[in-house]
């Protein structure tokens, strides 16, 4: 069985906000695995591809730097 998150143990994970997830999984390429049934159903992810986004993303404060003026 295919271990799934939910968006606030996606949020503790990866160290964003609840409201962050959905957004942060968009630019990810990581589609929700199912949704918890209910009106105020949630987003569930598979764990495996957040861990595995999570590693590959780069650190924070991460930029190309700028070039030197001629």
């Amino acid at each position: 069985m295919t271990e799934v998150w939910t968006t606030e143990e996606v949020a503790d994970h990866c160290g964003i906000k609840a409201s962050s997830v959905r957004e942060t999984m968009r630019r990810w390429g990581i589609e929700p695995y199912d949704r918890i049934p209910g009106r105020g159903g949630a987003n569930r992810y598979p764990a495996a591809e957040v861990r595995a986004a999570k590693q590959a993303a780069p650190g924070k404060g991460n930029r190309t730097p700028r070039k030197k003026k001629a």
